[in-house]
């Protein structure tokens, strides 16, 4: 799966980023793409749990990377030090991610058609949602207004 970040101020410009079964990172700058790319391991030695099967970079500012997992975590990369500076833990394979950087909170979608809300340095459920009967394959959150959309492999879609 790719993702392509904004253009932060103070780190050098937008980023592409790839993530895949293996559980690395992959990071370039847009004009270097035929360059090796930053790698991140997050698999570790339990490698065959962590593919990454969810991808979002925090949309403010780019500065962040979310990396959803088979086994339920989820990663919070900083993407300027390209290290894992979180782990939330979790059940059910995470399907899609929303994130706010800046509010540090994130909406995980599972394979069972749950929603997950998440204050990250709290590490806290807010609230869990059900709203599908199948995985959820998108989330659109508006943060301010505290707005959530969300879609799902059941052919549903909830606003």
């Amino acid at each position: 799966m790719l993702r392509r970040s904004a253009a932060p101020s103070g780190w050098g410009g937008a980023r592409v980023f790839a993530a895949g079964t293996d559980g690395t990172l992959s990071m370039w700058k847009p004009a270097d793409l035929r360059s090796s790319p930053s790698r991140l391991e997050t698999a570790g030695r339990d490698r065959h749990l962590r593919a990454i099967t969810a991808l979002v970079v925090d949309g403010s500012d780019g500065l962040h990377v979310l990396l959803g997992h088979d086994d339920g975590s989820v990663a919070v990369v900083d993407a300027r030090l390209n290290v894992v500076i979180k782990t939330v833990a979790g059940t059910g394979r995470v399907t899609s991610l929303a994130f706010s950087g800046s509010r540090m909170q994130m909406v995980r979608g599972i394979k069972s058609g749950g929603l997950e809300w998440w204050d990250i340095n709290l590490d806290l459920a807010v609230a869990q949602l059900q709203g599908h009967s199948d995985a959820v394959t998108g989330l659109e959150a508006h943060w301010d207004s505290e707005r959530l959309a969300s879609a799902s492999r059941d052919g549903t879609h909830v606003r």
